[in-house]
Parts: C-alpha cells; sequence; structure tokens
C-alpha cells in the first residue's frame, strides 16, 4: 500500500480519536483473548492494550522511557572489517563515509505525534518498543540529495498492523 507521511500522520490522529479508554472493558478474559490473538497475528487489540498500560501505569510509565533512553544513548559506530582485502579498503572506507553520512542525517517522526522530531536517538528509542510489544514499525521516506542518501522514518502504531501474512 503506497500511503504518505501526511495520510499516515491523519490516519493515526483519526484513530487516536475514536479508540477510547481500551482498560475501561478490560477482564482477564479479554486480555487472554487479546494475547491469544497477539499470538496468531491479530496485532490490534493488545497493542491498544499493552500502549494504554504503558502510558497509565505509574511503574512503567518512568521506567520504560529510561530504558528506552538508555540503549538510544549508545549512538552508533560504522567499523571497516580488518580483514577487508587490500584492493577494496578505498571502497570500504567510502561505504563507512556513506553509512555514516546516513545514519547522521536521517530523521525520525511519529505518526501519533508529528511534532516529535529527532534523528537516530529518537529512532533507537522508536525502536526499542519492540521490546515490550515484539514489534516496531516505520514507514521509510528515501532521499537522495547530492551529499548522498538518507530517509525520514516515520514511528507507525503497532494497532495499525497484523502478523498474518
Amino acid at each position: 500500500m503506497n500511503i504518505t507521511r501526511a495520510e499516515l500522520i491523519a490516519l493515526a490522529a483519526r484513530q487516536r480519536q475514536m479508540r477510547g479508554n481500551s482498560l475501561s472493558r478490560l477482564t482477564p478474559a479479554t486480555l487472554a483473548r487479546q494475547l491469544a490473538e497477539f499470538k496468531t497475528g491479530t496485532l490490534r487489540e493488545f497493542a491498544l492494550t499493552a500502549e494504554a498500560i504503558e502510558e497509565r501505569d505509574d511503574m512503567l510509565a518512568g521506567v520504560i522511557p529510561k530504558a528506552k533512553a538508555a540503549v538510544a544513548r549508545h549512538g552508533f559506530e560504522v567499523c571497516e572489517l580488518e580483514r577487508v582485502p587490500t584492493d577494496q579498503k578505498a571502497l570500504a572506507a567510502e561505504q563507512k563515509t556513506a553509512l555514516e553520512f546516513f545514519y547522521n542525517n536521517l530523521r525520525a517522526t511519529s505518526a501519533q505525534e508529528p511534532d516529535s522530531l529527532g534523528g537516530f536517538s529518537l529512532l533507537v528509542r522508536q525502536i526499542m518498543d519492540a521490546k515490550a510489544k515484539r514489534y516496531s514499525c516505520h514507514h521509510i521516506e528515501w532521499k537522495k540529495d547530492r551529499y548522498g542518501q538518507t530517509a525520514t522514518f516515520t514511528h507507525v502504531p503497532l494497532w495499525f498492523f497484523e502478523a498474518r501474512s
């Protein structure tokens, strides 16, 4: 499906307005059903519940952002392999430069919070969503200019997806 970033942001806003409070009707039976469905690839209901719990639970609301930030603080390092053949060292150095440019210039944002803008660190924090929810999804827009290639990664809520196909 081809969808623009603007369309994705509008869709996420509509979904957020419509979803209501998913915890108000949560029972042990409902949670068991959601977990079983999640395991078989129907992600929506449990993803909404997990997000609501993450936002509202006192302990998780403090711990999860700290854990994500701790990983994001590591940054990145592009390393050349020592065993690169001599005749390919120049190519390896060129690839290292291209990757460093890419990671230093990528942009990260969110379909749910489009005013949230950042770079590699924000992208890592968004990817860390997979630690608690098994998946983290991004819409990627590739850009190439005279300096090199980079991309904008728009974090998309997990409840937009399924894992059956």
